[in-house]
């Protein structure tokens, strides 16, 4: 009976429900002829089978019943079948969703209707606390998500982590949902429990429109997040340009800080972001604004070995020549990591090369600690013969003897 179900044969199913065939009975993954009826859309064999006494609670293995498993499938006829013969509108699986939470994440709208026109409740939330809205808004179904606010939903019903409708749908880029929630009155400034935004959500995803929909909606530009990044910070550090120069228009403070320090200039240097650090620097950033740590943006690049930002900030006038709390200069940072392009971008803008750390360590001595041949000879290569010399007497341990500088 089972293959005739999933044909959709009606004349074989009926044939099987007279040799005596059990119509509840089940296969190895739980499955009922009625729930396989269910999941290929065939109406005509589930009434028959619902006629001869088939059970529309039965589940599979999973926990899926009948009509969640067409609901999933967007089986509408079936669906109004089995709400006819008795299924429960708000049964659930054993994570929580309802049908009309499955109709809402596969967004299914009529489906929906016909669920809420038989009393399913909109609220009832998934485990986590996500309900229907949620689910439609996060998959981009504006349709459902339209008529689930027509029927009632709460724009400011929150999931566990305190994400609204409007969080997950800016999250998502869903500028139509998010423009239909906006109209229904959602909160551009309810933020989650970690403190982050709509605004700072979609920042960091480069959800360009939708960064603009909450800014015209007053959303605050500088809503910071418990470590203090503000929308500008994690744009800047995400490489999103075009959103950074949209909060930029919106006035947002180019110096604002993270709690350690950390300017959005240091954030695009330390992410490489050129495009970003050369609007940051068109808008007055602060080339020398360091992190508590005293790391500068031009520190940070280099340590992370972004020689088109080192160049870009020595271009802009930074100070090749500042250190950090520790005395650690670019170059000597540069040298002891091996970054020979960075070294050269650095020594070719002045950098000392006998700017030594707090503890007296300078950056050729940091080069060769750490075995770094071709640095040794480029920077030997920066220095007049006589300092040459000077720097390679007494280094018995050094094995590395720059012979064409001192032909």
């Amino acid at each position: 009976m089972d293959l005739a179900c999933r044909r959709g044969i009606v004349a074989d199913v009926r044939r099987a429900l007279a040799r005596g065939e059990d119509v509840n009975q089940r296969d190895d993954y739980g499955c009922s002829a009625l729930f396989i009826a269910c999941l290929q859309g065939h109406a005509p064999v589930a009434r028959l089978l619902l006629e001869h006494g088939a059970n529309v609670h039965q589940t599979e293995n999973n926990g899926w019943s009948p009509l969640s498993i067409a609901s999933h499938q967007g089986r509408v006829q079936v669906a109004r079948l089995l709400l006819h013969y008795g299924a429960d509108v708000d049964e659930t699986m054993c994570d929580g969703a309802s049908p009309i939470y499955i109709v809402s994440q596969q967004g299914h709208a009529e489906i929906a209707r016909l669920l809420l026109d038989h009393g399913a409740d909109l609220h009832q939330a998934r485990n986590g606390a996500v309900s229907p809205l949620h689910a439609s808004c996060q998959k981009g179904h504006l349709a459902v998500a339209r008529l689930l606010l027509e029927r009632g939903a709460d724009v400011h019903q929150t999931a566990i982590d305190g994400a609204s409708p409007l969080f997950i749908a800016s999250q998502q880029g869903h500028t139509e949902i998010v423009r239909l929630l906006l109209e229904h009155g959602s909160d551009v400034h309810l933020a989650r429990n970690d403190g982050i935004s709509a605004l700072f959500i979609a920042s960091q995803n480069g959800r360009v429109d939708v960064v603009r929909q909450l800014l015209d909606q007053g959303a605050n530009v500088h809503q910071s997040i418990i470590c203090g990044a503000t929308p500008l910070y994690i744009a800047s550090q995400n490489g999103h340009a075009e959103v950074a120069r949209v909060l930029l228009d919106h006035d947002a403070d180019i110096h604002l800080a993270r709690n350690d320090g950390a300017s959005p200039l240091f954030a695009a240097s330390k992410s490489g972001h050129a495009e970003v650090a050369h609007l940051l620097f068109n808008h007055g950033a602060n080339l020398h604004q360091s992190g508590h740590d005293g790391a500068s943006p031009l520190v940070i690049a280099t340590y992370c070995n972004h020689a088109e930002i080192v160049h870009l900030l020595l271009a802009r006038g930074a100070d090749a020549c500042q250190t950090t709390n520790k005395g650690a200069s670019p170059l000597f940072i540069a040298c002891a990591r091996g970054y020979d392009d960075v070294a050269r971008v650095l020594l070719d803008h002045g950098a000392d090369l006998h700017q030594a750390n707090n503890c007296g360590i300078t950056p050729l001595d940091a080069a060769r600690r750490y075995g770094r041949a071709s640095i040794v000879q480029l920077l030997l290569s920066h220095c007049p013969k006589h300092d040459v010399m000077c720097l390679l007497i007494g280094d018995e341990t050094d094995n590395i003897i720059p012979h064409k500088i001192l032909s």
